[in-house]
């Protein structure tokens, strides 16, 4: 198949782009007006991130699917976790001009981060917030900020998970029981949303 078509998709790369799929139709919920389910496709999406990792390393590979898969993820980060939620916060109402520059040094400080080579792990440390995790810090801050109508909330964190991007501070990886304990956390946050309705009904102003 390679001798007609470009890229590769094997289990690793497969579950990459569900991760793809899934921002997309994140964008598109905040599009629709849905935006619990917009805020939820946005916190399933890093789960795709954490396994497809795992996924690769329990397949054999070739060298072409190793650095094809080495070039895919930089760029699927940049999508799903930095211009996808841009994208999806615009469209739920968060569009003033000072939200909008927020969202543009967000957006930035992400392009920054994946074009460093600087950026990925070494010893087990990564330099700097691995961009997934933006969407933790994002999702819980603007979820407090809808359900308390103080929006600010989400203003300072916007601001301050720009910043760790791409502040130079060594960030451990996750361990095994993280496998775990990840998605644990997903479902219930994404069940405590849902069951007490912490989303209001109306959009943002």
């Amino acid at each position: 198949m390679n001798r007609y078509f470009l890229g590769v998709l094997n289990p690793a790369t497969t579950v990459s782009l569900s991760g793809l799929t899934c921002a997309l139709f994140a964008v598109l919920a905040a599009f629709w007006g849905h935006e619990s389910l917009a805020i939820t496709l946005f916190i399933l999406t890093p789960l795709f991130d954490f396994f497809d990792g795992m996924v690769a390393r329990k397949t054999n590979r070739t060298e072409r699917e190793f650095v094809f898969g080495s070039r895919l993820d930089p760029m699927l980060d940049m999508s799903n976790f930095s211009f996808a939620p841009v994208v999806m916060f615009f469209l739920l109402g968060y569009n003033a001009p000072w939200q909008i520059a927020l969202l543009l040094i967000f957006l930035i400080s992400g392009a920054l981060r994946q074009g460093d080579p600087e950026g990925g792990m070494k010893d087990g440390y990564f330099t700097g917030l691995p961009i997934p995790y933006s969407v933790g810090i994002l999702s819980v801050s603007w979820v407090v900020a809808r359900a308390t109508g103080w929006i600010a909330i989400f203003d300072i964190m916007l601001l301050i998970t720009s910043f760790l991007l791409i502040f130079r501070f060594p960030f451990r990886k996750e361990g095994g029981v993280a496998y775990v304990l990840w998605p644990l956390a997903v479902s219930l946050w994404i069940s405590a949303i849902w069951f007490f309705g912490l989303l209001p009904s109306e959009g943002l102003g």
